[in-house]
């Protein structure tokens, strides 16, 4: 039940935050593709933070 509570709160602060953190991305002069390994890091942890998760259960 907390965790509907967490992702209510966080999916439209990420909606609300998501434009401001692109644009200050883009605004630097790295690669192009700094921000997909950004993502890609978000991703793999929130997989392994699942895949424990389940162990658990």
């Amino acid at each position: 039940m907390y965790l509907h509570r967490l992702l209510l709160l966080l999916i439209p602060a990420v909606y609300l935050m998501l434009p401001m953190v692109v644009d200050w991305w883009q605004s630097h002069p790295e690669p192009w593709f700094q921000p997909f390994v950004a993502w890609l890091a978000l991703v793999l942890f929130l997989l392994l933070l699942d895949m424990r998760r389940r162990d658990d259960v």
